[in-house]
């Protein structure tokens, strides 16, 4: 069948996007090196004192562990793990950038090869019981949970992870009114009640939470240090003050102004959203950093809960941190590429005013159409794509269709996902007018 010009534009768009997302990468071998051990402390955690006693994981984890149990032996769960795993990272490669999908993959096969090991070649029996916790459910939960902690910790830190459900959790929790903490959580009482019913006992499932409470509170925290009680026994000590020390010391005051991260919004005023840049350390990103189309409210753009890739705009004298995000979505021209004339396409009002009305078709292009009565910003329109004047850096439109029940906010697509930036132009090379960013000035003049 022979494809449409509209949709060979289209793939030809994203294929282009993907190669320059590709193009962009550094991928650090003292990432891998993290990850690979993160993978094996997670193994060793799961199918050393899990797998064992048939206690569950959590996320999709404890899924390839229920599947695991219940199907054909040649179904292992170092197999299961990659084939649940890994299509959901790669669903999810659009959102999470191409080297967030590969640092993942990595880590999750590590996770594997080193199930398969215990499991396998290396001589433990872990076919009845824990080999150093025998049959001892708690100890099994308690230590498991930490141990698998430490692993998933270990892989969010080397910018991986260690689970496909936090990708579905990232695109599907907002659909569904959720945060992504509640859709995970709701993912693993689902997962835990069905485990219950297909083994007819509870207390397994039971166990499986007190691991899951465990492993959640390790991922939070670093054990800042290990004293001893009055018999001598091992205590670990939880900060999470430490962590975040730890965090900006070894993290957050080596970024400079132009340098990408992720973060996750956590909280939307009117001026703009505050995100979580790591370990619970938040930073502001401002309404006019989020497009250089006019956006009227930060929701416009972005959610709570949603992560999001930024770039750091300025850093004042105490290492608080500025953030932005225009600069990873496209240029005008990046942008304008998308769409040809005498295209039809679903925009969003942005405001209207009385020589006529800017509609965004992109989150960082809009066009002017003529005066329409009844429209308000926010309001999703049908527009004909008249005329694109790279020179003037304009996109004429007419609207054809107003009464459209469409979503009111365009899903971010991403240009640039990683490294670092020193100057950044938006402006076409035909246009006069310049719209830039200089991160190099704001370097040497922090705020």
């Amino acid at each position: 069948m022979k494809k449409s010009p509209k949709s060979a534009k289209f793939f030809a768009s994203h294929w282009s996007a993907f190669l320059q997302q590709f193009k962009n990468l550094h991928l650090r071998g003292d990432r891998f090196a993290m990850l690979t051990v993160a993978g094996l402390i997670n193994a060793f955690g799961v199918s050393v004192f899990l797998y064992p006693v048939n206690l569950y994981d959590s996320g999709i984890s404890g899924t390839a562990m229920l599947l695991a149990q219940i199907t054909p032996d040649w179904c292992s769960l170092s197999l299961i793990l990659l084939l649940l795993n890994v299509p959901l990272f790669l669903f999810g490669l659009k959102r999470q950038g191409v080297q967030f999908t590969i640092y993942a993959v990595y880590s999750v096969f590590i996770y594997s090869l080193g199930a398969w090991l215990i499991q396998g070649p290396l001589p433990l029996d872990v076919s009845i019981s824990s080999p150093l916790a025998g049959t001892d459910l708690l100890l099994c939960a308690l230590f498991g949970g930490l141990i698998s902690g430490v692993g998933s910790g270990l892989a969010i830190r080397g910018g991986g992870a260690m689970d496909g459900m936090e990708v579905m959790a990232v695109i599907f929790a907002r659909k569904l009114g959720m945060t992504v903490g509640t859709f995970v959580m709701s993912y693993n009482v689902v997962l835990y009640i069905l485990a219950g019913l297909l083994r007819s006992s509870w207390i397994l499932p039971l166990y499986s939470i007190i691991a899951y409470a465990v492993g959640l509170k390790v991922v939070d925290f670093v054990i800042e240090g290990i004293d001893t009680d009055e018999n001598g026994q091992p205590v670990y000590r939880l900060s999470r003050a430490e962590a975040q020390r730890m965090c900006k010391a070894e993290y957050l005051d080596q970024l400079q102004p132009g340098d990408i991260l992720p973060c996750i919004v956590t909280h939307i005023e009117p001026f703009g959203a505050f995100c979580d840049v790591g370990c619970g350390i938040s930073a502001l990103l401002p309404i006019d950093c989020m497009s250089v189309s006019r956006i009227s409210s930060p929701a416009d753009r972005v959610s709570v809960g949603q992560q999001i890739l930024c770039a750091i705009k300025s850093r004042d004298v105490q290492g608080r941190f500025v953030l932005t995000i225009r600069e990873l979505l496209g240029t005008w021209a990046e942008n304008a590429a998308a769409f040809t004339v005498g295209e039809t396409v679903v925009g969003i009002v942005r405001s209207v005013e009385e020589y006529g009305t800017f509609v965004e078709i992109a989150p960082n292009l809009a066009g002017l159409a003529e005066s329409c009565t009844g429209l308000a910003p926010g309001q999703a329109v049908s527009v004909y794509i008249k005329n694109i004047l790279p020179e003037k850096m304009k996109i004429k439109l007419v609207i054809v269709n107003h009464a459209l029940s469409q979503p009111h906010r365009f899903e971010l697509r991403y240009f640039i996902t990683e490294g670092h930036l020193d100057h950044w132009l938006y402006s076409t090379p035909e246009s006069h007018k310049r719209i830039e960013t200089d991160f190099s000035v704001m370097a040497c003049n922090p705020a």
